[in-house]
C-alpha cells in the first residue's frame, strides 16, 4: 500500500514548483539501492535516504524528490569516476537535497543536468566535493525551464564549482559556497533572454587561468544579476575575481565585496566588457586589497555601443590602481579616472583586518552615494539591512547602521572598542540638524585576532563579509 503525503507546493531556496496532489515516501536504508527506489517512484513521490555511503550512479526522474534523512554530513553518494554521479534529464520538477556527492568524472560533472522545455531542478543543502571534474554542469533551455542551487557547498573539485549554459530559461544561485575549485568557481554562458540571479554566494580561494571567481559570456538579450556576493582570495593568471563579457545583454552587480584576489599577470579584481549595445552596471560594491602587476582592480571596457557605469562604490587600496576604463560617480575612489562627486579619502572600515568592510559612522563614504542611481529593488544592503539610513545612500556594499553594529556578535575585545566608539560618536552623526562629523579620537583599533559573528578563530583579514564566520 502506498503511503499518501500531501505535497501541494514544494519550496526550495526561494524557488517553488507545484507537485502532484499526493505522493508516496519511498525509504532507502543503507545497503539498498537508491536507483531501484527512483525507478519505482511515481510523479510526486519522495525517495528518502537513510545515513550511509552509497556507491552508485543515479538518474533522477521528473516529478520526484530525492532527499536524505540526516543531511550531507552523514549521507554520501560516490561515483566511479567514469560518469556523472547524478543525472537529470527531461521535463518535470525534481529536487535533490541533503547529500555529499563525490567521485564525478574528469571530463564531466558530479551532477549533470539537461533541462529542456519545462525541466526544473532544485538543489539544496548539498555538498559537491573532490570531484575530478566540475561539481555541477547544467544546460537549461526553454522558457519554462529552471535551475535553483541554494545553500550548497562546492569545494575541492578539479574542474569548476558550477558551469551553467542557458537560453530562454531561468537560474538562481542562492547562498552557496564555491571555494577551492581548480578551474574556477562559477562559469556562465547565457543567451537568448536567459536570466540568472546569483545572490549571497561566497566564491573564494578558487584557481583558474582566467576569471577564477566568476567568468563567462552573457549575450543576446540575457540578463545576469550578481547581488550580495563575496568574491575573495581567488587566484588567476588574469582577471582573478571576475571576467564577464556582455554582448547585446545586461549585467548588473550590486552590493558585492571583492577582496584579496590576486592575478599573476593583470587585473586582480573585475574585468567587465560591454559590447554591441550591452549594458553593465557596477553599483554599491566594495572592492579593496586586490592585486596584480598591471591593470586596475575594476576595469570596464565599452565597445560598439556598449554602455557601463560605476556608481556608489568603494574602490580603495588595490594594486596597482583602483579603476580604469570608465569614470566612477558618487564613489570612494583612490586611483582612477576623474568622475562625478567622488571622494578621495580613506573609507574607514569597521575592521578591515577581519574582513569586515562595514563603514564607521565618520567614514567619508557615509551618505556620499546617489539615491537616484539606486534601483528600487536594491532596498537592502549586503547584510540585509535597509538602505538610505541618513540623508543619502552610503557607498559600498554595506549601509552604516549603528544599531546593527552594536548588535553584532563579536568577541569581548572588539565589542569594547565598538562600544567606546559609539559612546562618543554615534550621537554626533544622528543628532538633530544632521551633523556628521565625529569628534577626533573616536576611531577604534580592533584587535586583529578577533572573529566577528563566531567564537572560532579567523585568519587575519578573512572573516565573514555577508554571513557567519567560515570554517577556515
Amino acid at each position: 500500500m502506498r503511503k499518501l503525503v500531501v505535497t501541494a507546493l514544494v519550496v526550495w531556496g526561494g524557488a517553488s514548483w507545484s507537485g502532484a496532489a499526493e505522493g508516496a515516501v519511498l525509504r532507502v536504508r543503507e545497503g539498498e539501492r537508491i536507483q531501484a527506489a527512483l525507478e519505482r517512484a511515481q510523479w510526486g513521490d519522495t525517495v528518502l535516504v537513510a545515513p550511509g555511503r552509497y556507491m552508485e550512479t543515479l538518474r533522477l526522474p521528473g516529478g520526484v524528490t530525492l532527499r536524505s534523512e540526516a543531511g550531507w554530513g552523514e549521507t554520501w553518494l560516490e561515483g566511479s569516476g567514469s560518469e556523472p554521479v547524478v543525472t537529470c534529464e527531461g521535463a518535470g520538477d525534481r529536487a535533490l537535497a541533503g547529500f555529499a556527492i563525490t567521485g564525478g568524472p574528469a571530463d564531466g560533472a558530479a551532477l549533470r543536468a539537461l533541462l529542456l522545455q519545462e525541466g526544473h531542478l532544485a538543489v539544496r543543502d548539498c555538498r559537491f566535493t573532490e570531484n575530478a571534474g566540475d561539481g555541477i554542469a547544467a544546460t537549461i533551455y526553454g522558457e519554462a525551464s529552471e535551475l535553483t542551487v541554494s545553500d550548497t557547498i562546492l569545494d575541492g573539485n578539479r574542474g569548476r564549482g558550477i558551469a551553467l549554459d542557458g537560453g530562454f530559461a531561468r537560474a538562481q544561485l542562492l547562498g552557496n559556497r564555491l571555494h577551492d575549485n581548480r578551474r574556477g568557481g562559477l562559469f556562465i554562458s547565457l543567451s537568448e533572454w536567459a536570466e540568472l540571479t546569483a545572490k549571497g554566494n561566497e566564491i573564494a580561494d578558487n584557481l583558474a587561468d582566467d576569471g577564477a571567481g566568476i567568468a563567462g559570456l552573457v549575450a543576446d538579450g540575457a540578463v545576469a544579476r550578481f547581488l550580495e556576493n563575496r568574491v575573495a582570495w581567488n587566484r588567476a593568471r588574469a582577471c582573478a575575481a571576475i571576467h564577464l563579457v556582455a554582448s547585446a545583454a545586461r549585467v548588473e552587480a550590486w552590493n558585492n565585496v571583492l577582496t584579496g584576489n590576486l592575478a599573476f599577470e593583470a587585473y586582480g579584481g573585475a574585468f567587465l566588457v560591454a559590447r554591441d549595445g550591452a549594458g553593465v552596471v557596477f553599483g554599491n560594491n566594495t572592492v579593496v586589497e586586490n592585486e596584480a602587476p598591471t591593470g586596475a582592480a575594476v576595469a570596464v571596457e565599452t565597445i560598439a555601443g556598449g554602455t557601463a557605469s560605476v556608481v556608489n562604490s568603494i574602490l580603495w587600496g588595490n594594486t596597482p590602481a583602483d579603476l580604469e576604463g570608465v569614470p566612477a560617480a558618487y564613489s570612494v575612489l583612490g586611483r582612477g579616472p576623474a568622475g562625478t562627486a567622488n571622494v578621495a579619502q580613506a573609507p574607514q572600515f569597521l575592521a578591515p583586518e577581519l574582513g569586515d568592510y562595514r563603514l564607521l559612522p565618520r567614514s567619508p563614504g557615509v551618505d556620499a552615494g546617489s539615491n537616484a542611481a539606486l534601483p528600487a529593488a536594491m532596498a537592502r544592503d549586503c547584510n540585509g539591512e535597509g538602505r538610505i539610513v541618513g540623508r543619502a545612500v552610503d557607498c559600498g556594499a554595506f549601509e552604516t547602521a549603528p544599531a546593527a553594529l552594536r548588535a553584532a556578535r563579536v568577541d569581548g575585545a572588539l565589542a569594547d572598542h565598538i562600544a567606546a566608539f559609539f559612546a562618543g560618536c554615534e550621537a554626533v552623526r544622528y543628532a538633530p540638524g544632521g551633523a556628521s562629523r565625529a569628534p577626533s579620537g573616536c576611531v577604534p583599533s580592533p584587535p586583529a585576532s578577533s572573529c566577528l559573528d563566531s567564537g572560532r578563530a579567523a585568519r587575519p583579514g578573512r572573516s565573514t563579509i555577508c554571513g557567519s564566520c567560515p570554517d577556515w
